[in-house]
C-alpha cells in the first residue's frame, strides 16, 4: 500500500484490506465441490483454514458473489456487478464480523 489516511493507518485495518484485495484479485481456485440452485452454480474452494464459495450466474456465466467463511459462519461477502464476464464495474466488500463495508466503482471517462 502506498498511502493510507491516518484513521485507517493501523496494522489490523491494513491487514484486513490486504486480505480483502487478495480475495478479490485471486485468479485461480482449486474447486473442492460444486453445487447448484435455480440461478447459480456454486463452487466451494479451500482458502487456508477457511472456505470460499463462488457464485456464478447460470445464464451469463458471470461471477456475482464470493463468500469467505469458516466452517459455520460467513465472514466476508464480496459482490460483483457488471455487464461482462471480464471486468466488474462495481465491487462491494462487506465484513460480517466488524463494521466495515467497502464499495469500489469503476471510473468512467
Amino acid at each position: 500500500m502506498n498511502y493510507c489516511v491516518d484513521d485507517l493507518n493501523k496494522k489490523i485495518v491494513l491487514n484486513t484490506l490486504e486480505k480483502d484485495f487478495r480475495l478479490v484479485f485471486r485468479e485461480k481456485y482449486n474447486i473442492e465441490e460444486v453445487f447448484e440452485n435455480q440461478t447459480h452454480t456454486i463452487y466451494k474452494t479451500k482458502y487456508g483454514n477457511r472456505f470460499n464459495y463462488l457464485f456464478e450466474h447460470k445464464s451469463d456465466k458471470m461471477l456475482t458473489k464470493l463468500t469467505h467463511t469458516t466452517k459455520v459462519k460467513e465472514k466476508v461477502l464480496i459482490q460483483f456487478e457488471g455487464k461482462n464476464t471480464t471486468f466488474a464495474e462495481k465491487i462491494i466488500i462487506e465484513h460480517k464480523n466488524i463494521k466495515l463495508k467497502i464499495e469500489l466503482n469503476q471510473i468512467s471517462n
